[in-house]
């Protein structure tokens, strides 16, 4: 039996804002988008007007996709707005002042793919996204992270089965935030990197880490753990 079923009322968590919609996440395993023509009755000028990333809002289902763990969502004939007391955002002091978290979230990411790529690594996104929950989902994805200035060197859409792809590409190390698919990646010899989030903040079979800073350094610690096989093998 599914878990969400069209025309319920459930909880989500914005994770993304794009000129097309509002991406949630519902739990470790689903996720969905709230298209631009399902926010509201109105003409929607900007997003930003209506929520934010991190915000917990609520949406009606209008469509499941169990197999790609995919929801279409609403909140336009609804009261989504969730009231709660506003959270301090987490500040940080850089060599331009004090800005905000969210702010340097991209820039962190970028530069710390960037030394890895300097280390010799190739970085592949991988995601399940296509044709039929999204239009042209390599389209959208390629302009994300061209517009964050994410470097990468292939990005891979519509995977149905990320073990699989995983083990075509001879991907080593593979990070995600959603249990599901670490699981299923880690079955295929992979190693798996949990990313933490509340969601799935319980799971303790993998490595977790919060952030790119860390990442950066378990791939160092990796590579040091690699030469030192190496070198009892000869």
């Amino acid at each position: 039996m599914t878990k969400y079923k069209k025309g319920k009322i459930v909880k989500a968590t914005v994770s993304g804002i794009e000129s097309y919609g509002i991406f949630v996440t519902l739990d470790e395993y689903y996720s969905g988008l709230i298209h631009i023509s399902e926010i509201s009755n109105g003409f929607v000028k900007n997003i930003h007007d209506y929520v934010n990333v991190g915000q917990d809002i609520y949406v009606e289902i209008l469509d499941v996709d169990d197999k790609l763990n995919h929801l279409k969502l609403s909140i336009k004939n609804i009261n989504y707005k969730i009231s709660v007391k506003k959270k301090k955002k987490k500040i940080v002091e850089t060599q331009h002042g004090f800005t905000t978290l969210e702010y340097k979230l991209p820039i962190w990411i970028k530069e710390n793919i960037n030394k890895m790529k300097k280390r010799g690594h190739q970085i592949i996104f991988i995601t399940s996204r296509s044709n039929r929950g999204y239009d042209n989902p390599y389209q959208l994805t390629y302009d994300y992270l061209i517009k964050h200035n994410i470097p990468f060197d292939t990005l891979i859409t519509d995977a149905k089965e990320k073990g699989t792809v995983c083990r075509d590409e001879e991907i080593d190390i593979y990070i995600d935030d959603n249990i599901k698919e670490c699981m299923a990646i880690n079955k295929e010899g992979v190693k798996v990197v949990l990313f933490d989030t509340r969601f799935n903040h319980d799971n303790k079979d993998f490595k977790r880490i919060k952030n790119f800073k860390q990442f950066y350094k378990f791939i160092k610690k990796e590579e040091k753990n690699g030469r030192r096989k190496s070198n009892n093998k000869s």
